[in-house]
């Protein structure tokens, strides 16, 4: 008999339960002031692995308590101080729309429309980039004695943001304002002179360190469990048995071949050829580096 995707994830699932449980540690006001680190291999998932199973929770909850959490992507910025602003903007709004286009375009950019049809335009415009007292001090708020904020894509950093600065900017909101930090970063996101500054401030900053690190198949149904791949539910173990063949860990390129699968099937085309499909999904995207 087949085991279901949820007994299949519980190396994740103990790491979910800890986190976000009852009584767990994101939930958990006695954790105040602190900041974790989930690290693991580039593509294990860790991303996926935040919004999907962790912060929708959070979110639900913290909808209940009035307080915020923050998801801040540090792809492309190259300004401490424009990050600053994106974290009390992203903390203080309830708007899912200005959330997601601020972490699109970043908060610069945003606050350099002067004209537009867009309604995120017209707020900006109105309110003078929305990096205003009443803001600033909602933001606050709403992270205060219990908020959480989590930082990633580290490795997308600008070079123009100093690590050391950046770790103190975290230290120092954590502590300050009572919120929990997650660091989710790369294993192996550093090098040379940042790795040994790395090697440094993370002693100093961060209070636990988890290690993200699902084998093959936990991970698959950690994304393969997600309703929109429900019609592939007869074929799950045997793209899962493909891949376990090819060893490969990476959680965009399941996505790209649950994808691919899904749409295979939707023109109702031979299942047996599943396998193939699989493999030249994978063969195709590590050969053409499409997942830079």
């Amino acid at each position: 008999m087949s085991m279901t995707g949820e007994e299949k994830m519980s190396n994740t699932q103990k790491l979910k339960d800890y986190l976000i449980g009852e009584d767990g540690f994101l939930l958990n006001d006695m954790h105040n002031g602190k900041t974790i680190m989930l690290s693991g291999a580039w593509g294990s998932g860790k991303t996926h692995f935040w919004q999907n199973d962790l912060e929708p929770k959070l979110l639900e909850e913290f909808k209940k308590r009035d307080k915020s959490c923050t998801y801040i992507s540090l792809y492309g910025k190259d300004s401490l101080n424009a990050l600053k602003q994106e974290v009390f903007i992203k903390a203080s709004s309830e708007n899912s729309f200005l959330s997601k286009e601020v972490a699109t375009f970043g908060f610069e950019a945003l606050s350099s429309i002067e004209e537009s049809d867009l309604v995120v335009g017209k707020v900006l415009s109105t309110a003078k980039g929305l990096n205003n007292y009443r803001k600033t001090t909602k933001g606050i708020k709403r992270l205060k004695d219990g908020g959480v904020i989590c930082f990633d894509d580290f490795e997308r950093k600008s070079k123009e943001i100093d690590l050391n600065d950046l770790f103190g900017f975290i230290s120092q909101v954590a502590i300050e304002y009572q919120c929990k930090i997650v660091i989710i970063l790369n294993s192996d996101v550093f090098e040379g002179e940042e790795a040994n500054v790395f090697k440094m401030v993370k002693e100093k900053t961060v209070n636990k360190f988890f290690y993200f690190q699902p084998s093959i198949e936990e991970l698959f149904y950690l994304i393969a469990n997600d309703e929109k791949y429900n019609k592939l539910n007869d074929y799950k173990e045997d793209i899962l048995k493909t891949l376990e063949e090819t060893e490969e860990l990476n959680a965009r390129i399941y996505i790209q071949v649950l994808d691919n699968c899904l749409e295979w099937i939707k023109k109702d085309y031979d299942s047996k050829v599943l396998d193939v499909l699989t493999l030249a999904t994978i063969f195709f995207i590590k050969n053409h580096e499409v997942l830079d």
